[in-house]
């Protein structure tokens, strides 16, 4: 399968092999059909004489190929070199991704990469379960988000509490016994039942089903439209909350949902997520519901996510810096 990839890569001066095809015959311009490697020059006259439907094949499926092509020559290989072969090897039309949990080339999907290979598997998960599979991909995302969620704001809450908020404000007397003990479990517990929801939004997107896209040449406005999205992403989600934050402050809505925010009278940064997880959810909504309707490029979307989420810790320090009358 691998001749003319073998014979390409050993043209440096190693493990050369005798009659390799020419390295065109790999490229998908050498195919007749759209259906890329079914018609190329390198399936009907080096490789197998049928095609076999389900290809393309994944990245390290193509490098055990490589190694096994090797080895039942017994030529010596490395990493290195399975990695050349593979990459000139790899053909995946664009409109079919490799796996919605690697495919893009984004931030967050980066950090699904790390975490699913060196963290999550195998001590979360089998390496048996298909990357395909939606239970992976699922159990993947809830595992990110809320850990990513907690250490977000115990972290960030930690930096502006021992260093932004005023420690004098403890001693108001509407300031609770224990109140600092009672905001973070009740943020944990929002966190934890508020991450199920949003990971079904968050496994929709990596499906494939927003309008969020990978490079900035998918744009029609390019950078110019990158910024105009920042700027709508925050006038979209802000007016949203507003009028969210309205409903939940009616008489009919308040005392079963908002109210529990609101019994810490002289807030602290570990507060801003201190929500019923209803409450919390709804008005999460709109930053879930932005990239649906609009473009959004996704790295800027998870960067944005990070910074709602520090701004909301930040508007609960009692540090508005607006001058006193």
């Amino acid at each position: 399968m691998f001749l003319g990839v073998l014979g390409s890569v050993s043209a440096h001066g190693k493990n050369k092999l005798p009659n390799a095809p020419p390295p065109a015959a790999l490229h998908p311009a050498a195919s007749t059909s759209p259906r890329g490697f079914a018609q190329s020059e390198l399936m009907s006259g080096h490789l197998i004489d049928f095609f076999v439907p389900f290809l393309p094949l994944e990245y390290r499926h193509v490098k055990l190929c490589a190694r096994d092509a090797y080895t039942a020559r017994g030529l010596q290989t490395d990493e290195a070199t399975l990695d050349e072969v593979a990459k000139a090897m790899l053909y995946v039309p664009k409109e079919r991704s490799r796996s919605p949990l690697r495919a893009a080339n984004c931030a967050m999907d980066h950090v699904l990469n790390i975490a699913d290979s060196y963290i999550f598997t195998p001590y979360v998960y089998p390496a048996s379960w298909s990357e395909e599979g939606a239970l992976r991909q699922i159990v993947s995302l809830w595992l990110v988000t809320i850990l990513g969620a907690v250490l977000l704001f115990l972290g960030c809450g930690a930096l502006n509490f021992y260093y932004v908020f005023d420690h004098k404000l403890m001693m108001h007397p509407l300031f609770l016994k224990n109140q600092v003990k009672q905001e973070i479990e009740l943020s944990i517990i929002s966190i934890f039942w508020m991450s199920f929801p949003t990971v079904a939004i968050f496994f929709w997107e990596v499906q494939g089903n927003s309008r969020l896209f990978d490079n900035i040449s998918e744009s029609s406005l390019g950078w110019p439209g990158v910024f105009l999205s920042i700027a709508g992403f925050l006038f979209f989600t802000d007016m949203c909350i507003y009028w969210i934050h309205r409903f939940l402050h009616h008489k009919s809505t308040y005392k079963h949902l908002h109210k529990q925010h609101h019994i810490f009278k002289i807030p602290t940064p570990f507060a801003s997520h201190a929500f019923h997880p209803l409450d919390g959810f709804l008005q999460s909504l709109p930053y879930h519901i932005y990239p649906f309707i609009f473009p959004l490029h996704k790295a800027v979307y998870l960067s944005l996510f990070v910074f709602v989420n520090i701004w909301t810790i930040s508007i609960h320090d009692g540090d508005y810096r607006i001058p006193g009358p």
